[in-house]
């Protein structure tokens, strides 16, 4: 009786064991799901801002963690809830044995700059003893993202006050001359004395008077991701910049099963290609860079194949200037955080096209 009892208890937890095996390896496909795993240490500064208020309430919604806490230089650092370690011999997910989980730190940092910040970093001299120190502190094997709002909108602002400066210098000259001519030569002239432009309330026009220009910032950033191994994102505005940490929270949540998925099937021939035609073509502008899913899926909306979007290529004629925005507001699935309208933007669509036309293999795309 005593040994059928044991038999029967012990098949019981085999079965309970089973089960909770194949949970921890179940495969993961809902981003929501991947969200609720991870934990979000924000600085407090940014925690209490606009963007953290609503950082705040969109990832609590999706049930991840949100803690307003030191995270030293850092704007915002990832942990992750564990029910379960990876059996590198096994090659599954062992479930803990007292089922508690436990809190793993991620490798990821993000660096939030706005546009007076970032121009502040690029024009210091010591721009690089930052840097140094700012991976010292994410530690040796951190990977650092560096985000900054509305650096696109800097670039044309500090074009229209450039400008602007331009013009009024050549119409103060001209009038100089006008003056000197009537007054005649030996008249010397009043020195017009110029006031200087009002205070805006926008910190990128304040940051535009006297930041740097569009090539020097491009240098710039150029230099932290090639020599300083620094991923940059550009947002918009507000919204936009919470989309993209929500975004990078899913991608850093998924990031732990891809590289089980790698370790499991490197030996075992190459990697997965497309399910389809129509998954091939999606993988390969996904391969663009900041060509989302979302933005590669609007594009496939209008252009199923390769085929299809060279045809188009050809049928605008023969400006370049023209197939360049041949692919700009294509309308995009909404923001995950907003119901604002989103379109493919100019930038990205000529990306596309320099991409899948250039023939100069040592051509730079950024």
């Amino acid at each position: 009786m005593l040994k059928r009892d044991r038999a029967k208890e012990e098949k019981k937890a085999e079965k309970e064991r089973k089960k909770l095996l194949e949970h921890a390896n179940r495969l993961r496909v809902n981003r929501n799901e991947l969200l609720s795993e991870m934990i979000l240490d924000v600085r407090p500064e940014f925690a209490c801002s606009p963007r953290g208020q609503l950082l705040k309430q969109v990832v609590t919604e999706k049930e991840a963690e949100f803690h307003a806490s030191d995270t030293g230089l850092h704007t915002i650092t990832w942990r992750r809830r564990c029910m379960a370690q990876w059996d590198e011999e096994k090659g599954v997910f062992l479930p803990y044995p007292d089922q508690k989980p436990r809190i793993i730190k991620e490798s990821y940092v993000l660096l939030f700059m706005d546009m007076p910040q970032l121009c502040a970093l690029i024009s210091s001299q010591d721009m690089n003893s930052q840097i140094d120190r700012i991976q010292s502190r994410a530690g040796e094997d951190a990977k650092i993202i560096l985000m900054t709002e509305g650096l696109e909108t800097y670039y044309k602002k500090k074009n229209v006050l450039v400008q602007r400066d331009f013009n009024k210098v050549v119409l103060e000259n001209l009038s100089q001359q006008q003056e000197q001519t009537s007054n005649g030569s030996s008249t010397p002239s009043k020195k017009r004395t110029t006031t200087g432009s009002s205070k805006s309330n926008d910190p990128i026009v304040e940051a535009a008077r006297t930041g740097p220009r569009k090539v020097e910032m491009e240098e710039k950033l150029t230099y932290l991701q090639m020599m300083k191994n620094i991923r940059l994102v550009p947002t918009v505005d507000l919204a936009d910049t919470v989309d993209w940490i929500v975004a990078l929270t899913a991608d850093i949540a998924n990031a732990m099963y891809k590289h089980r998925n790698f370790k499991y099937f490197k030996h075992q021939g190459p990697a997965k290609s497309g399910v389809d035609a129509a998954d091939s073509w999606s993988k390969m502008l996904q391969e663009i860079q900041l060509c989302t899913p979302a933005v590669a899926d609007a594009v496939i909306s209008k252009y199923p194949n390769l085929s299809s979007l060279h045809r188009a290529y050809q049928c605008v004629g023969l400006d370049d200037r023209d197939k360049e925005k041949l692919l700009a507001e294509l309308e995009v699935e909404r923001s995950v955080i907003s119901s604002r309208d989103r379109t493919v933007n100019k930038h990205m669509s000529k990306k596309i096209y320099t991409i899948f036309s250039s023939t100069d293999d040592q051509l730079n795309i950024a």
